[in-house]
């Protein structure tokens, strides 16, 4: 069946419209008059809602797909910096909050996705206010228990100049700050709508409840609909550095901040799960993989595939603490051993240390001159090797 669309510009905000002739549950037999009498409580709900958005009927308001501002194009607008690192930009974050009402008094309900695409996990094209005209690259969508998470790789490395530009003026919006959240377009169909009456701000207000829906793209937007859509992690991976992880723009602990990596890991795993408890069905593994300096990709959803770790959260802000720094230093130098990853990683582990040597003023043992005694970092023979404690 072919589906006529329909476009309204609400303020500064799109809605795509796609009709579905089936009406909700409990208001397939009522005619419109019918729903102002008050006889039916969801025909009440539904008629305070209408009323509150300023539609007549239903008809009016099927499928909504929530659309930021989409810019027009400037063909003179360009980049003169050409990303040829041959690094690919990665940018991960909450696509969609589950169980909140948001700034159109809407829910999407847990499960909604997986209900409405029969997975948990599908793949989008990643937008920038939600332009067609602004592709930046594409996003896999998963189902958590909290909403809809994404990962996407943006194409820093497109051989098309205007793409690659594009992508890269976007991907440094995000990664410096300027550009932090995300707004999801998707197909809603009437026939799974729900109505609840709710509290907000002190007053009782009809929202609407999304039991399915059908994502077809995710964008990196300014102001969402959803306040909690978060753009969490915005890093640029080499070729030979997939497997190095950890933030290297983490706020350094005082050098007296103690180290003890069995703790940092669990604090570490309760800092990065969504209800505190640390159970790994729970983790934000983006989250927790950024305390360390090696992950294995192909075991990045166990504690297991994490070794370094180098930070922990204090206060509820995850820190870089110079111990764990140090100690991962010596790790990799073969204290206690070493540290079992492959040797190809190594190289990128050590430069993903190094960064923050420099951060410290000091130069990482593998760079030192056997004279240049002034770069060594404080801490003893004997204490390094404590420190290691924890670490493989």
């Amino acid at each position: 069946m072919c589906l006529p669309l329909r476009c309204i510009l609400v303020a500064d905000v799109f809605w795509f419209l796609l009709t579905d002739a089936v009406p909700p549950k409990g208001l397939k037999a009522m005619p419109p008059h019918s729903r102002k009498q008050g006889g039916d409580p969801m025909g009440d709900l539904v008629q305070k809602w209408l009323n509150s958005h300023g539609y007549k009927e239903l008809e009016e308001a099927d499928e909504t797909l929530y659309k930021a501002t989409t810019p027009m194009a400037d063909a003179g607008d360009t980049i003169v910096k050409v990303s040829d690192s041959g690094g690919e930009g990665i940018i991960q974050g909450w696509a969609a909050r589950y169980g909140n009402v948001d700034r159109h008094a809407d829910i999407i309900a847990a499960g909604a996705m997986k209900a409405g695409v029969g997975r948990k996990k599908t793949k989008v094209p990643f937008f920038a206010h939600h332009s067609v005209f602004l592709q930046l690259g594409s996003a896999i969508l998963e189902e958590k228990d909290d909403g809809i998470w994404y990962e996407a790789r943006v194409a820093l490395n497109s051989p098309s100049r205007t793409v690659r530009e594009r992508a890269e003026e976007y991907y440094y919006l995000a990664r410096d700050g300027h550009l932090d959240k995300n707004s999801i377009g998707f197909i809603a169909p009437r026939k799974y709508w729900e109505f609840e009456e709710k509290v907000i701000d002190g007053e009782p207000e009809v929202v609407r409840v999304l039991k399915r829906i059908e994502p077809i793209e995710v964008s990196m937007v300014p102001i969402p609909a959803n306040p909690k859509a978060d753009i969490e992690s915005v890093k640029m991976l080499h070729p030979d550095e997939k497997a190095a992880s950890g933030s290297t723009d983490l706020p350094l602990a005082d050098r007296s901040t103690g180290w003890d990596g069995d703790a940092a890991r669990r604090e570490l795993a309760k800092w990065a799960s969504t209800d505190g408890s640390g159970d790994k069905d729970k983790v934000n593994w983006a989250k927790y993989r950024r305390g360390f300096f090696w992950v294995d990709e192909n075991n990045r959803e166990n504690f297991g595939g994490y070794k370094l770790p180098f930070a922990r959260p204090i206060n509820g802000r995850l820190m870089a603490i110079p111990n764990g720094i140090f100690a991962a230093a010596a790790a990799v130098q073969g204290a206690r051993g070493g540290v079992d990853i492959p040797s190809d990683d190594l190289p990128a582990v050590r430069r993903k240390i190094a960064a923050h040597y420099r951060k410290m003023g000091e130069t990482p043992p593998w760079d030192k001159n056997k004279d240049d005694k002034a770069s060594e970092p404080m801490v003893s023979k004997q204490k390094m090797l404590m420190l290691v404690k924890g670490l493989i």
